[in-house]
């Protein structure tokens, strides 16, 4: 007779593990992105199918920004898949003179598992804030709702409201504990976009030993 078993793999708690922080680095295409490892899942909202629906993701403070005079999106996003300084043929995600800062939350149910390796792109300061420049702060938080820290206030922005992409800048961290969010924030500017908004699950060792172990009792019901 033969038994089909189902494999479930079970997070196991937490061990002692620190946060790594990345950014602001420079940032014109998703090679650009310092997020890597053996992911069981990444996903990178780039807005350009003019909305955020990235798996197991919300975002709160902000709209998706269409093409534009004024639009910075990432350098090689849009029609035009160039790097070649500007932003202005792709999509942003633009905070429409209403928020000094975006937040986005992960689902762990709808991702089987909170991501360890979440960031996303700041690109520009709008014309709304003189002269374009402004600080920016960096925040993520673990599992339990608790600030694993923050970069920031970081100085950033060109004076201009073109499209340039000279001061797009990346923030992100690692954290193998789960991130269950993240925010970026600027201190008095609500004219500003951010873009690829990216995150991915890098399991920890114990749960590749739980898929082991379910696989190999797999194989001993399927023989019996």
């Amino acid at each position: 007779m033969k038994l089909l078993a189902t494999v479930v793999v079970v997070a196991l708690p937490s061990v002692a593990s620190a946060q790594t922080f990345f950014g602001p680095t420079a940032y014109l295409s998703a090679l650009d992105s310092p997020l890597t490892g053996a992911f069981s899942y990444f996903h990178l909202e780039d807005f350009e199918d003019n909305a955020l629906n990235s798996p197991g993701l919300t975002g709160l403070g902000g709209v998706v920004l269409l093409p534009g005079p004024f639009t910075d999106s990432v350098d090689a996003d849009g029609d035009d898949m160039q790097i070649d300084g500007f932003g202005n043929s792709g999509n942003s995600y633009f905070s429409n003179g209403l928020a000094s800062s975006f937040e986005f939350a992960f689902d762990a149910g709808a991702l089987g598992a909170l991501p360890t390796h979440v960031g996303l792109v700041w690109t520009d300061v709008g014309s709304a804030q003189t002269p374009g420049i402004d600080g920016v702060t960096f925040e993520a938080f673990d599992a339990g709702g608790l600030s694993l820290g923050t970069i920031g206030p970081v100085t950033l922005g060109d004076g201009l409201a073109n499209g340039g992409t000279a001061e797009d800048r990346f923030f992100g961290v690692e954290f193998l504990g789960g991130v269950s969010r993240m925010r970026i924030s600027m201190a008095s500017s609500t004219d500003w976009e951010i873009d690829h908004v990216q995150y991915g699950l890098v399991p920890s060792p114990g749960a590749f030993g739980l898929l082991a172990l379910g696989a190999v009792a797999t194989l001993r019901r399927q023989r019996r």
